[in-house]
C-alpha cells in the first residue's frame, strides 16, 4: 500500500482503462472509475467514441485513443486482430505513454486483450460486471476462454461478495479476485426526505433496461396487487432498448397494466439524460428493484447502479434478494427485500413501506449513510487504486475491505 494522497497530474503514471464504447449513457459507473483517479491518469483505449460530451476526458486529464476512429484506422484494427494482434493506435498509444498496468472493462474483452497484455508486459486487471460472468460464463465455448483468463489475468475486480463466488465457481482462484463496490458520485445526488404528495399519492419507480433480469414483471404484478387497495399508489416505469426482444417485453408490460385496468396509474419514461433521471428519482418516493436470474442465466453483477443512486438520495427500496442487492440494501433498514421471485412476498413488502410514511425518513437517512461509507465515488476510486498498487507490488491477498464484504 502507498499514501492515497492526490499527485500532480504530470506526477501520475498512466493506466490504461480498456472499454468496448466510451461510453453508453447507462454505463456512467465506468466513468465513475476513470475520473476518480487521485494518484493514476487515465488513457482510454476504446473501439469506437460516443456521448464524449457526457464523458470528456480532458476534464480528469485523460486522453482517448479510438481504434476505429475513421475507416483506414478501421481496416488496419481488423486485419491486425484476424492475425491475433493488438489494435495499432493502441499499440501506439501505450508506446507513447508506458502506462503501468491494463484495467480492461466488462469480462469478454478481458479476453480479446490477453494479446495487449502479452505485448506490452505490464500486469492486467480485469473487472466483471454481471452478464460477462453470469451469462457468458455458462456458454461452453467460453468456458475454455475464461479458463486462459483465470491463469493470465493478474486480478479480476467484482462488484460483491456474490459476484466473487461466482466467479470462483467458475474455476477462478479466490486470492485472484477482489471486491471494489462501484460508486456514485454524491455531489449530484442530494438527500431528500421523502413524504407522500397531494393527496397521499405515493409514487413508485422502477427503472432500468428492457430485458429479463431487471425483473420489471415482477415489481409490475407487485404493484397491481397492492395498487387495488391502495388508490393512493402510482407507477414510474423508466425503461429502454430498440431490439425486438425488448420491444416486445415493454409491449407486455403494458398489456398487462390494461388487463388489470392500472394502466392510467402508471408514467413511462424511455432512457432520459441523467439530470432528468435525478429529477424522476427526486419525485419518487419508493423504489421497486425486482431482478432476477434470467432463463439464460444473466443476472445482475453486482447490484444495479440504480439502487446505489436512490438509497443515496434517501428513498427506501423494495426489492428482491438477488446476487449482491443485499449489500447495497440492508434488509428491513433502508428496504425490504423479499426472495427471488417471491411476487407474493414482494408485493407484501411493497404493502408494508407504502402504508408506513412515517418510517420514510429514517430508512432513507440509513440508506444515505451507507451508501456515503461504501458506495461514494471517492472512497470507491481509493478502494481501487489500493487494487492497483497490490498488482503492481505483486500481492494478490484480501484486503481488509474484501473481507468485510
Amino acid at each position: 500500500m502507498t499514501d492515497d494522497a492526490p499527485r500532480p497530474l504530470a506526477e501520475r503514471p498512466w493506466v490504461a482503462h480498456s472499454v468496448i464504447v466510451w461510453l453508453p449513457m447507462g454505463e456512467n459507473w465506468i466513468w465513475t472509475q476513470v475520473a476518480d483517479h487521485r494518484r493514476f491518469r487515465p488513457l482510454v483505449l476504446t473501439k469506437r467514441v460516443e456521448n464524449l460530451d457526457a464523458f470528456p476526458l480532458d476534464d480528469v486529464g485523460g486522453e482517448l485513443v479510438a481504434a476505429y476512429a475513421n475507416p483506414w484506422r478501421r481496416v488496419w484494427a481488423k486485419a491486425a486482430r484476424s492475425v491475433g494482434a493488438p489494435y495499432p493506435a493502441w499499440r501506439r498509444a501505450i508506446g507513447r505513454h508506458r502506462p503501468v498496468l491494463l484495467h480492461t472493462h466488462f469480462g469478454q474483452a478481458g479476453f480479446d486483450n490477453l494479446a495487449l497484455r502479452r505485448r506490452t508486459g505490464v500486469p492486467h486487471v480485469v473487472s466483471v460486471y454481471g452478464a460477462d460472468i453470469w451469462r457468458w460464463g455458462r456458454r461452453e465455448d467460453w468456458r475454455p476462454r475464461y479458463r486462459r483468463m483465470f491463469q493470465e489475468v493478474d486480478t479480476f475486480v467484482a462488484e460483491g461478495s456474490a459476484m466473487k463466488r461466482r466467479m470462483v465457481e467458475l474455476g477462478c482462484p479466490e486470492r485472484k479476485v477482489r471486491v471494489s463496490h462501484l460508486g456514485v458520485d454524491l455531489h449530484r445526488i442530494p438527500f431528500r426526505p421523502r413524504q407522500p404528495g397531494d393527496g397521499g399519492e405515493v409514487r413508485c419507480l422502477m427503472a432500468g433496461r428492457a430485458i429479463e433480469k431487471k425483473g420489471m414483471i415482477h415489481g409490475l404484478r407487485a404493484f397491481i396487487r397492492v395498487a387495488q387497495t391502495h388508490p393512493e399508489l402510482r407507477l414510474t416505469v423508466m425503461t429502454w432498448g430498440d431490439a425486438d426482444y425488448k420491444i416486445r417485453l415493454v409491449d407486455g408490460l403494458r398489456r398487462l397494466a390494461e388487463e388489470h385496468e392500472v394502466a392510467d396509474r402508471i408514467e413511462w419514461f424511455g432512457l432520459r439524460p441523467y439530470d432528468e433521471y435525478l429529477r424522476i428519482i427526486r419525485d419518487s418516493h419508493v423504489f421497486l428493484v425486482p431482478s432476477v436470474i434470467a432463463e439464460n442465466g444473466d443476472a445482475e453483477g453486482g447490484a444495479p447502479v440504480t439502487a446505489i443512486e436512490v438509497s443515496a438520495s434517501g428513498m427506501p427500496i423494495v426489492g428482491f434478494a438477488h446476487c449482491d442487492i443485499p449489500e447495497v440494501v440492508r434488509d428491513g433498514v433502508s428496504g425490504f427485500l423479499a426472495p427471488e421471485r417471491d411476487d407474493d412476498g414482494l408485493a407484501d413488502r411493497l404493502a408494508y413501506v407504502v402504508e408506513r410514511p412515517g418510517d420514510w425518513l429514517e430508512m432513507g437517512r440509513a440508506g444515505r449513510a451507507w451508501i456515503e461509507a461504501e458506495y461514494n465515488a471517492a472512497t470507491s476510486g481509493t478502494r481501487l487504486e489500493a487494487i492497483y498498487d497490490d498488482v503492481l507490488a505483486g500481492t494478490t491477498t484480501e484486503s481488509e475491505h474484501d473481507d468485510a464484504t
